[in-house]
């Protein structure tokens, strides 16, 4: 999970286990510290996993720095919709990702 946190302006990572336990919370001022400490403690283990984290973590600090809101998993500009399926696992994540297991 990847949010800011526009109150203490920061950037939140919550990395869950395959079970869905949260197993650590990362919190820090740039995509750049948060994502070579996600590294140093060898929570990205997979190329694809490592690309999904930096996008994300660009579109929450460029969300920080503008005000414009902020979902992850959706394109720019686009709304999260609000339907029961989108919050069902009450994570934020759009229907897509939480099929391919976001959480």
């Amino acid at each position: 999970m990847v949010y800011p946190d526009t109150r203490n302006k920061r950037l939140v990572v919550e990395h869950y286990t395959n079970q869905g336990m949260l197993n650590c919370v990362l919190e820090g001022g740039s995509t750049g510290a948060l994502y070579c400490e996600a590294i140093e403690r060898q929570l990205l283990t997979r190329l694809d996993h490592a690309g999904y984290l930096g996008r994300e973590l660009a579109r929450a600090e460029q969300s920080l720095l503008t005000g414009m809101p902020f979902v992850q998993d959706a394109a720019p500009g686009e709304l999260a919709a609000s339907t029961p399926e989108a919050t069902e696992s009450g994570c934020g994540c759009s229907p897509a990702a939480q099929t391919k297991g976001c959480c």
